[in-house]
Parts: structure tokens; C-alpha cells; sequence
């Protein structure tokens, strides 16, 4: 293991092998950090620049190298591979439904916390699209909407890109969602997904049957099922795209 690399969370970060790194003589920081990046870019083809955000610190491993200051540690983001965030990520939007609810705050909430993920403006502007757009049912999935939030926002287009492409990498990774919620529950709308839990839909709006929706496990299992399923999808969606970028 080369030691001018060292992981500030020794634990989790994988071990990576970069013996052409440890073989440099000496380097000025410039060139260090240079160094550094190519190594990382060819890491990141190697699809391992995924997932919880770690910090790398490179230092010289010996006195003799007179030009990297000493004091003054390069410091690089790097997001490491974490092979239980999807999992983790259905833990937790599964939880926050049961508790909380507005399923797609709960994805965004979820794949924020596993992906270490400053998603505060998505997580507000999302509120209304739960129950199908206003609890009404007749709209997409908020879970569905949720993630496709996400993943818009992590591969989307700028509005300084407005007129440069359609960036269709974002219109295949919702595709791919949405492919996978429809196989799972028979259709993308709030009703749709009701009538495959339940056996019907319920009006939300209704106090009455908003009290049969959550005897039914509307907020126990059902709903948070649904929400869970789609924040592990969008991890593994983000795994497989090989991470964020924002």
C-alpha cells in the first residue's frame, strides 16, 4: 500500500494499490496534486468513484522531499464505493416514510444521508408531489418523483448548458427508474401503485378513507415499502452511472 496515500477514515475506505504513485521521486506540490488527479481519473474509470464521500491527504512519506510543504497538505474529495448504500438507503426512506411520510422526501432525505449529499432545496421544492401530486392521487408516484429529482439534479442539464444538447443521460437514468417501479407495481401513478397494494385506491382528501388507507398499512408497511424500494434503486442507479456530480 503506498504511503503517501492515507485515508482520513482508515476503516471504511478501501485499499487501493498505486504503485506507480509511491515510485515518484521528488515533486514539487504542483506536480503532487497533477500526479494525484491522473491516478484518481483512473480510478474513477475503473468504476470505484462511487458513493460516501472520503478525504485523501497527500504527504511526503520522507524529509528529503524538500518541495511538498510539509504543513500544507493537499486535500482532495474523493467518493469511495460503498457497497451497503443501497441497502442503507432503503433502511432509512423506509423509515422516514413510517414516521414522517411525503414519500418523496423521504428518497431525497435518504439518498442525501447515504450519499453524503447537500440536497436541502430538492428536499423543500419536493413537498407538494407527494400522493401522486397533492394527494390527489392521480399523478406520478411522489416516491417515483422523488428520485427522478435526484437524479435529474446529480446528471441533469444547467441552465448554462440550456442550449448546448439535451443531455440525454438524465432521460435514460429516469428511464431506467421508472422502468423498475412500473415492473414492481404495475403502473407509475399514485392510483396505480394503490390498487396493486391494496386492491383499490383511496382518496386522500377524505377522512374517512384516509383512516381506511392507514389501517390498510398505508404509513405501517405499504407506502414505505414503495419509498424504500425507490431510494435503493436511484443508490444503485448512482453506483452503476459511477457517482454524483454536481
Amino acid at each position: 500500500m503506498n504511503k503517501d496515500v492515507v485515508f482520513a477514515n482508515r476503516e471504511t475506505a478501501p485499499r487501493l494499490i498505486i504503485s506507480s504513485f509511491s515510485r515518484k521521486s521528488v515533486m514539487d506540490s504542483k506536480k503532487r496534486e497533477d500526479e494525484l488527479s491522473y491516478v484518481l481519473r483512473a480510478i474513477s474509470l475503473s468504476g470505484l468513484l462511487v458513493a460516501t464521500t472520503q478525504r485523501i491527504f497527500i504527504r511526503p512519506s520522507s524529509p528529503n522531499r524538500t518541495k511538498c510543504c510539509t504543513e500544507t497538505r493537499v486535500a482532495m474529495e474523493v467518493q469511495m464505493l460503498d457497497v451497503d448504500a443501497p441497502e442503507k438507503a432503503y433502511r432509512l426512506a423506509f423509515d422516514y416514510e413510517s414516521k414522517y411520510g411525503n414519500c418523496p422526501q423521504c428518497v431525497i432525505a435518504a439518498v442525501a444521508e447515504v450519499f453524503s449529499l447537500e440536497l436541502d432545496e430538492l428536499f423543500k421544492a419536493s413537498h407538494g408531489l407527494a400522493g401522486g401530486v397533492g394527494l390527489s392521487g392521480s399523478g406520478t408516484c411522489g416516491a417515483l418523483s422523488g428520485g427522478i429529482i435526484v437524479l435529474s439534479h446529480l446528471h441533469g442539464r444547467r441552465r448554462k448548458d440550456f442550449a448546448k444538447g439535451r443531455f440525454l443521460l438524465s432521460y435514460q437514468l429516469a428511464k431506467e427508474l421508472c422502468d423498475k417501479f412500473t415492473a414492481e407495481f404495475g403502473g407509475c401513478t399514485c392510483r396505480e401503485v394503490q390498487t396493486k397494494l391494496f386492491g383499490r385506491p383511496f382518496n386522500l382528501w377524505d377522512a374517512e378513507d384516509f383512516m381506511r388507507f392507514e389501517e390498510a398499512g398505508g404509513h405501517r408497511d405499504k407506502c414505505p415499502a414503495v419509498t424504500g424500494n425507490v431510494a435503493k434503486w436511484v443508490a444503485g442507479i448512482l453506483i452503476k452511472s459511477r457517482g454524483v456530480r454536481v
